[in-house]
């Protein structure tokens, strides 16, 4: 199955990420094929009080993150227990040819997993919430362990032969 952005448990943890924050956009985008849409996203960390993470997905073009498409779905993270995968249901259509990514934002500070050593390569706008169209303010250096699933229900492609009835001549 597809994914976009990064679905690795990275080794760091760190608290956040406070502003919105692309994915790593040339390594983990996608370029959607034709019946594609995004079922749901998951997440990789902990919290220890009352937070949550943002999800949303955006067009790429020129290497920037441009306009959402659908809804933000905003995931309540149980608090306690330990570092896992978290996943939120979601529904967003995508269009066959467009290249997308994966954005995303915490608030009440959880500890997301991460890799720090990477590339300056992630979209990071300079405030919250995520901006429609997305407001690229720096590149940040980082790989969020988070990435949402893209499933194909494509209509099949193979053709129904109706036989025609033959005409009887007297």
């Amino acid at each position: 199955m597809p994914i976009i952005g990064h679905n690795v448990i990275e080794i760091s943890g760190s608290v956040g990420p406070s502003l919105p924050i692309c994915v790593d956009i040339p390594t983990y985008q996608y370029t959607a094929v034709a019946g594609d849409s995004v079922n749901e996203f998951w997440w990789y960390g902990i919290a220890w009080a009352v937070a949550s993470i943002d999800f949303a997905i955006y067009t790429v073009s020129g290497g920037f993150p441009v306009d959402r498409v659908g809804s933000i779905v905003n995931y309540n993270i149980v608090t306690g227990g330990v570092p896992r995968w978290r996943s939120e249901p979601a529904s967003i259509a995508l269009t066959a040819g467009i290249t997308y990514c994966l954005c995303i934002l915490a608030t009440g500070n959880p500890t997301s997993q991460y890799d720090w050593n990477t590339p300056f390569n992630g979209s990071e706008q300079a405030s919250a919430p995520m901006a429609d169209p997305w407001t690229h303010n720096r590149w940040w250096r980082g790989r969020y362990s988070a990435y949402a699933n893209v499933v194909n229900v494509a209509p099949p492609t193979t053709s129904i032969f109706y036989p025609c009835r033959a005409q009887l001549i007297e």
